[in-house]
């Protein structure tokens, strides 16, 4: 009778092959600041998850850390040097799901933030910024981030309706 692998022993022989250490994902916790330095997209594109940002050093849980592909572009998007760690696509996933997906039940104003951080349509800096102003005159945070002139209002229609998975309608085709 043949024996499949399961994720576990893939795994293991990461760890015994290439010296990758194993991280569990299960009972990690992750700060929402990691987390804005990747897209949900790359995420699900390379079945990986930040976990930890110190300056300039990313480090990754990543079901295949031998993707160079991967691990490039990740470099280029976050400008940071990326370290990796092996877990299993099931606990990546699990924490995908966790993280980004249930972000989108979070209330609208928090919602935004995570959509432009994680999307790199605006910076921490920018963010900080339009909130200040915003307690200061009070008033929608989308409303303040256009008036502050810090994202284009396409681009923050293009962002809702992708992160909110709602078509886009531009009403101008219609008149």
């Amino acid at each position: 009778m043949m024996h499949l692998a399961t994720e576990e022993d893939v795994i293991q022989a990461l760890t015994c092959q290439y010296g990758f250490p194993y991280l569990p994902l299960s009972n990690y916790e992750i700060a929402p600041e990691v987390l804005q330095t990747v897209s949900v997209q790359l995420c699900k594109k390379y079945c990986l998850i930040p976990i930890d940002k110190i300056g300039r050093s990313l480090t990754l849980a990543m079901a295949n850390p031998l993707n160079v592909e991967a691990l490039e572009e990740l470099e280029k998007a976050t400008s940071c040097s990326v370290q990796a760690f092996v877990s299993t696509a099931t606990d990546i996933n699990n924490a995908i799901n966790r993280y980004y997906e249930n972000a989108l039940m979070l209330p609208t104003q928090d919602t935004l933030k995570v959509i432009l951080l994680s999307e790199g349509l605006i910076t921490p800096e920018d963010l900080n910024l339009a909130t200040q102003e915003q307690a200061r005159t009070g008033g929608e945070l989308s409303r303040v981030l256009l008036r502050l002139k810090l994202i284009a209002e396409d681009q923050l229609s293009v962002a809702l309706s992708e992160a909110l998975q709602l078509p886009l309608i531009n009403l101008n085709l219609f008149k």
